[in-house]
């Protein structure tokens, strides 16, 4: 949370840290109703991971641990319309960063080489 009730989120999944390849995650603060979730996919073969975010705020900036074997971003989207994006690097891990707007749903596909 990075607001006043999930109004501005940061979201970081870490999942290929632990190996995990599926996972889904909803935090709520239940005296205002505020909430965030997530469903992550990891698709190995296809070299590709699958998000989808929804919360009650405004803003959700998302950090995404890229696997290990991924050498780059090809491509960030969203229903097909390709959305700005900027990969980083901490320490040995690369992430990929981009912004979605609240509320959702959103279907985030990142595509990575």
């Amino acid at each position: 949370d990075a607001g006043v009730a999930y109004g501005r989120v940061r979201l970081s999944p870490r999942w290929p840290a632990a190996g995990v390849a599926e996972a889904e995650a909803v935090v709520t603060y239940p005296s205002s109703g505020g909430y965030v979730a997530y469903r992550y996919r990891l698709d190995a073969d296809r070299r590709a991971i699958e998000l989808e975010i929804t919360g009650s705020g405004e803003v959700c900036d998302c950090h995404v641990l890229l696997p290990a074997a991924a050498r780059g971003v090809r491509a960030v989207s969203e229903g097909g319309v390709e959305l700005p994006c900027e990969c980083t690097q901490v320490e040995g891990s690369r992430y990929v960063d981009f912004g979605v707007a609240l509320p959702g749903p959103h279907t985030v596909r990142i595509e990575y080489g």
